[in-house]
């Protein structure tokens, strides 16, 4: 925990902020240095913005955060995750006539296997691992509101539509990119439900804290769904992603990420950079428990599902679909294909089997680094293909799977609740060397027994 006080001098606290996220004293969001420390680095952030990276991005394409990992959204209980969401947004977009590459952004192993990756493919989908890209451009905090700016960031396209993986098309989105809006202002948001959640005083500090007095014309965005133009809004864009690497203090006073890309944009603009921006005259609607967001002709463009995100099993609520028939349809094909279960490799390839040969065919030293060692042996299931751990079985050690991934063979490793515990990737010496997902999140690196008593 950083040692500051409510005293500690603007600069400081500003130095404090520049580094990797960490527990704060008790009542630090509210200190007038703190705010002020904020204010001072987006404004560097702003001033002194990197130029644009010519060659990074190029043409059109949308972008959907997505994890397959079971988990709780809005009080409710996600068995699959937002998966089966970005399914049916994927397979609408293509029926609707919509051929822009996609891009499923997730945040590493336990959202996404290689499985699933496979099944969008045939869509234009290209998975996106976010988790490995900040090994070479770190971000301050990375998770799952964090991770929408972060994944625009690094999605190859220059002119990008994001929509939320419950934000469902009800026409091909494509024709914004070529409206007089788009490209005057390099922006597209739509607006938000009115907040009657939030205390009166709220909105004026909001805009108190990133030095910006407030404008009783601004209309707050609900970022299920937004387009950009990278180039057109570099200095707006980077500023985004600045306030998102400083959740642990500007998501106290906003709702996630969707205030945060107003923030950036009006800051912007306050500070003389172009930071205009459209948005429909069209207020946004409720339809049960979906969001209605309309095009700049007033009709519904996009619902976003956000009291009905849609599992394996289907929606709650889809009469309130205008496409309800073909979204239904979508998730029953997704049954045929896929039974919920995250790194259950049942159909191994050739390659796969013979990796698998490998890890069956011997004892295996299994080193937790730093915190003990012991021996392993893999058994097969039925099928000869893979199954459970026998020599060496722990309660966080019984079930193995091996999938051949873009970065290599993985090995998985689950717990007795089917849950992965570890990956590892097979290295040129035949190890095996990963890492925990949880607990002591240790290093662990498995080697053939015989040599690894020879001390190879």
């Amino acid at each position: 925990m950083p040692h500051c006080t409510q005293d500690t001098s603007v600069s400081d606290m500003a130095e404090l902020l520049r580094q990797p996220a960490t527990p704060w004293p008790d009542g630090w969001a509210g200190w007038k240095n703190t705010q002020q420390a904020h204010i001072q680095l987006l404004e560097e952030a702003i001033r002194n913005c990197p130029p644009y990276p010519e060659g990074k991005y190029r043409g059109r394409g949308i972008v959907i955060s997505v994890n397959a990992k079971p988990g709780w959204s809005s009080g409710k209980n996600l068995p699959n995750g937002y998966f089966p969401g970005a399914w049916v947004v994927a397979n609408e977009l293509r029926r609707l006539g919509c051929d822009l590459p996609i891009v499923f952004a997730y945040i590493g192993d336990l959202e996404l296997d290689p499985k699933l990756a496979k099944l969008v493919e045939p869509l234009g989908v290209e998975c996106v691992d976010l988790l490995k890209l900040t090994e070479s451009d770190p971000m301050r905090i990375l998770g799952g509101w964090e991770s929408k700016v972060y994944a625009l960031y690094h999605a190859p396209f220059e002119q990008v539509i994001y929509m939320d993986a419950d934000c469902f098309p009800v026409r091909s989105p494509e024709f914004l990119f070529d409206g007089h809006q788009f490209k005057h202002h390099g922006a597209i948001f739509w607006p938000d439900l009115p907040p009657y959640d939030r205390p009166e005083w709220l909105p004026a500090v909001v805009w108190e804290n990133i030095g910006v007095p407030p404008n009783p014309d601004y209309v707050d965005f609900e970022s299920g769904q937004l387009a950009i133009d990278k180039r057109k809004c570099w200095k707006e864009f980077n500023a985004a992603r600045h306030i998102n690497e400083h959740s642990d203090w500007y998501y106290k006073f906003v709702f996630g990420d969707k205030s945060t890309f107003h923030l950036a944009w009006a800051k912007c603009q306050a500070m003389g950079v172009n930071g205009g921006w459209a948005i429909p005259r069209t207020p946004a609607t409720w339809n049960g428990k979906h969001i209605e967001q309309h095009d700049f002709g007033g009709q519904v463009l996009f619902q976003h599902a956000t009291q009905d995100k849609p599992s394996l099993s289907g929606f709650a609520h889809p009469h309130h679909l205008i496409h309800r028939e073909h979204c239904e349809k979508h998730l029953e094909e997704l049954r045929k294909r896929w039974d919920g279960r995250l790194w259950a490799n049942d159909d191994p390839s050739e390659q796969e089997l013979v990796w698998v040969r490998e890890l069956m065919g011997r004892t295996w030293e299994y080193e937790r680094v730093g915190l003990g060692q012991r021996r392993v042996r893999f058994l097969a299931d039925e099928g000869g293909r893979y199954g459970r751990v026998g020599l060496g079985l722990g309660k966080c050690e019984v079930s193995w799977a091996v999938f051949d991934t873009k970065h290599g063979p993985k090995l998985m490793v689950a717990d007795i609740d089917g849950k992965p515990t570890f990956a590892a990737l097979r290295n040129p010496q035949g190890e095996w060397q990963g890492k925990w997902f949880e607990h002591e999140r240790c290093p662990v690196v498995l080697r053939p027994a015989a040599e690894a008593e020879r001390g190879v």
